[in-house]
């Protein structure tokens, strides 16, 4: 148990294959399982041998105990076991926590309510007393523009009034509307504020502050700081939003706001937000995220392309998740996905593969060696298949 989830644990064994190992969580409000990760990815693969699971009460810890498998056969008694390793999981980043629930939308007579009545108000006076200033979501699109702030050709190029030399924000005509928000709340939510702040920094005197970051993004953080709250509302609209707010989360080191984003994007994750979540995954250095968004976008590619999320992706992101499937891997159609029984999601008798199925490669193989082993006269077509793809 960790927090409202029952985990099951399925590492290798003599009868279990390191492609059937996994880590899936029941949901006990829900009702739902969920897989979080393959095991290859957290469990070593078959090289090891896992006997013993220990869950830190406190924390979002577990700690499997065992060895090497070629350190097994050590002449031990027999119902022995022999334990030589310790490997902890950090389950927090696979989007479980063990403390308070989701972030919800605040309700009637809740602090979170109160305090959104006097978020940005452009309509009346609320006491603002600072402003935030982001890029426009249109802008900030494909190639024009990165994380760093470096600026492409296409939008300087557009630019009929270049950026003050002196203060390095991008020209006004790309930045989205002024964000107004109260200094006092983001000093008592925003450490990276606080320490801005009492420095007297630029920021400070000038009464604003620029965040490299899309408007969309950047609006839904500060309701967030506002609220505690990032679930689906009309300032985080979906999941590429949600996405956006990981990366700021570990760019200002915001444990409980990361923790919210990750969990959100473990289990909601879909087609429309596969690609940016794969991308924002990456930036953020969430590699359990980033192989769980990679798997979806390969099984779904088909789909995953025709997204605006995808097509938004810069050249560099496009060809980085275009080479997350293996050397041998290469793009099935429907038609042979129905041979394999893998159509609609790409699990076959349970499982998922770790060369995503939608991309061939290694997954398909399996598949193909599992229906030959399940068949009755159809193994020598699928053996010649399998020969045929290998060479």
């Amino acid at each position: 148990m960790c927090g409202n989830s029952l985990l099951d644990f399925v590492t290798s064994a003599n009868t279990i294959d390191p492609s059937e190992t996994g880590l899936c969580a029941l949901d006990l409000n829900e009702m739902t399982w969920r897989k979080m990760a393959d095991g290859p990815d957290i469990f070593g693969g078959g090289e090891w041998r896992w006997h013993y699971l220990a869950i830190s009460p406190n924390s979002t810890m577990a700690y499997l105990l065992g060895c090497p498998t070629h350190e097994e056969d050590l002449g031990l008694g027999e119902g022995e076991e022999y334990l030589s390793d310790v490997l902890p999981i950090d389950l927090s980043r696979l989007g479980t926590h063990n403390r308070q629930k989701h972030g919800e939308n605040p309700g009637d007579g809740m602090l979170g309510w109160d305090m959104a009545k006097v978020f940005d108000r452009h309509d009346t006076d609320t006491g603002a007393d600072f402003v935030i200033r982001a890029m426009k979501d249109e802008a900030a699109e494909g190639d024009e523009w990165d994380m760093a702030g470096v600026w492409g050709s296409n939008v300087n190029a557009n630019s009929p009034m270049p950026a003050e030399e002196d203060d390095g924000l991008p020209p006004e005509q790309v930045m989205g509307p002024p964000i107004k928000v109260h200094k006092l709340i983001l000093l008592s939510r925003w450490p990276h504020f606080g320490t801005m702040y009492n420095a007297h920094m630029r920021e400070f005197h000038r009464g604003s502050l620029y965040l490299p970051d899309t408007y969309t993004v950047v609006r839904a953080f500060m309701y967030y700081l506002y609220t505690d709250s990032i679930a689906t509302s009309p300032y985080c609209p979906n999941l590429s939003t949600v996405a956006g707010l990981l990366v700021m989360a570990n760019l200002y080191d915001m444990k409980r706001l990361r923790t919210l984003a990750l969990n959100r994007l473990f289990v909601e994750l879909d087609i429309e937000s596969a690609a940016v979540v794969w991308e924002k995954a990456g930036v953020a250095g969430e590699e359990g995220l980033r192989k769980k968004a990679a798997r979806f976008a390969l099984t779904f590619w088909g789909r995953i392309v025709r997204t605006m999320g995808f097509r938004r992706l810069s050249r560099r992101s496009v060809l980085d998740l275009c080479e997350e499937t293996d050397v041998e891997g290469r793009v099935l159609g429907g038609d042979e996905l129905g041979v394999v029984g893998a159509i609609d999601g790409g699990d076959v008798f349970g499982h998922g593969f770790r060369g995503g199925v939608g991309f061939g490669g290694n997954g398909g193989m399996a598949v193909r060696r599992k229906r030959a082993r399940a068949g009755d006269g159809d193994e020598d077509v699928l053996d010649g298949d399998e020969d045929e793809e290998m060479g």
